[in-house]
């Protein structure tokens, strides 16, 4: 599971990068790339792969957005597509 937590305020990114954490595989290239974007304006998350590697385990993995500002969240299932989340 992988928890996002967003302090509104101001537009943010950044790239979470993800290997098997054992082997040497990402020397191959075998590493994810996932882009975290928010959109202040429209409290907007977008998700999007960065590249072709998913690593999640069954393809899949839960995610929860915590909006600090306002104490919502949301959860959903990521299975490696782009993806947005309003509030």
């Amino acid at each position: 599971n992988l928890i996002i937590q967003i302090y509104p305020g101001k537009d943010g990114e950044f790239i979470l990068y993800e290997d098997d954490g054992n082997t040497y595989d990402y020397l191959q290239g075998m590493y994810m790339k996932t882009g975290f974007y928010w959109d202040d304006d429209t409290a907007t998350l977008s998700i999007r792969p960065e590249n072709e590697i998913n690593l999640c385990p069954g393809k899949q993995r839960k995610i929860t957005v915590n909006l600090m500002k306002n104490n919502r969240s949301k959860s959903f299932i990521y299975e490696g597509k782009s993806r947005e989340v309003s509030f």
